[in-house]
């Protein structure tokens, strides 16, 4: 027999009371989670000590699990995270608008069910960013750590010299690698296993970048990232390291060894920079070598023009400039003008606005966690450059 008036109201009053036991508790979990990452971002703000003991024992834990696991998936799972996200965020507004005009007897419920999913997300997102990411912000810097400090003063011939020597190494180096029949570089080594012995090979020096590393994945989307001129990502989300697989194959060696700096808890972007270039440079692969002191060429070139300070040092500066050679000049490119014209015919936003945008975020993203001069920090590397050589 159908159920009388009196016995469906009972059991309506029964499933609310349960839903409403179920939210009530769903909702101190929740706020529990966000009062650990308040308490945890305190801690790192306020203690490098914390941070030092934290990158050097627990994210090392999540790398070995989670970034062991997550590498078996012949895809990037953080892409299609960031991908699954861009749609949810799309559709959850005109899902709830739907819901709120034809669902009239449950708006209340559906308002409660959608700020719940809401804040479960909000708090996954803010726990992982927490624990593989904003925490190694207020590490001791790199400087610190293995350089005595950041208050060591170099002269103009000192990195005149740097650049000397990264010029000589470069043409060099030039002349035995693969190229194709337009002259291009190619990688003829293998990226995965020369880039996790490269990052290896100088874990004596610095203990924190041994252990595990994932095999690195190209991404899916990368017409879309050479837009915003990137080379590579860490998504903290899934500890996986990712490169943009349409740039010159030059770069991904270096690449790869930066986003693998990342992984093991160096977030600094001049930290994981300077990381990469000793990795590389120290590999036993001429590729890797090369790649090293190639992702150093712009930065220190534009170093020695600002600090060259007689006319005998910029007449020095011009003569090593020139002495570049075509190999080199013709590698030191982001994309290959083919590629760029596949990137423009794709687009579906023009890659100023696109790039535009990027340097904005990216620039608030780190200013956020406490990196005061933002994108510029980038080239704070040949800082470190000149620590590690005098």
């Amino acid at each position: 027999m159908p159920d009388t008036p009196a016995q469906y109201m009972s059991k309506f009053n029964v499933q609310g009371v349960i839903m409403k036991k179920y939210l009530t508790k769903s909702r101190k979990v929740v706020l529990s989670i966000y009062l650990i990452i308040l308490i945890l971002n305190i801690l790192s703000w306020s203690s490098r000590a914390f941070s030092d003991w934290y990158a050097r024992n627990i994210l090392r834990i999540w790398v070995s699990g989670v970034s062991r696991t997550v590498s078996q998936l012949k895809f990037s799972l953080g892409e299609v995270m960031i991908a699954a996200g861009v749609v949810l965020i799309a559709a959850a507004p005109v899902t709830f608008i739907f819901l709120m005009i034809f669902a009239k007897n449950k708006r209340k419920k559906t308002a409660i069910i959608f700020s719940d999913i809401f804040m479960w997300i909000t708090a996954f997102i803010m726990m992982m960013l927490t624990l593989n990411c904003f925490i190694m912000y207020h590490c001791t810097p790199f400087s610190e750590k293995y350089f005595n400090g950041a208050q060591r003063e170099y002269s103009s011939q000192n990195l005149i010299d740097v650049y000397e020597m990264i010029t000589y190494n470069l043409n060099d180096l030039s002349e035995r690698t693969a190229r194709d029949e337009q002259g291009y570089f190619i990688l003829s080594d293998d990226l995965y296993e020369n880039a996790s012995q490269a990052m290896n090979n100088i874990s004596g020096n610095y203990p924190q970048l041994s252990g595990y590393y994932p095999s690195p994945k190209p991404i899916y989307f990368s017409q879309f990232m050479s837009q915003q001129y990137t080379m590579g990502v860490f998504f903290p989300f899934s500890l996986e390291t990712n490169y943009n697989n349409v740039m010159h194959e030059v770069n991904l060696p270096d690449t790869v060894c930066h986003e693998y700096a990342h992984l093991k808890g160096y977030m600094q972007e001049d930290e994981a920079g300077f990381i990469a270039y000793i990795a590389c440079i120290n590999s036993d692969s001429t590729d890797f070598r090369y790649s090293g002191y190639l992702s150093m060429l712009n930065y220190i070139e534009e170093a020695v023009h600002t600090m060259a300070a007689s006319d005998e040092q910029m007449q020095r500066v011009y003569e090593i400039e020139t002495s570049v050679c075509e190999n080199v000049r013709k590698d030191n490119i982001f994309l290959r003008q083919e590629k760029w014209e596949e990137v423009e015919q794709s687009a579906v936003i023009s890659t100023e606005f696109v790039d535009e945008v990027s340097d904005k975020l990216t620039d608030m993203s780190l200013k956020i966690n406490g990196v005061e001069d933002g994108m510029q920090s980038y080239s704070r590397k040949v800082n470190l450059l000149l620590d590690y050589y005098f």
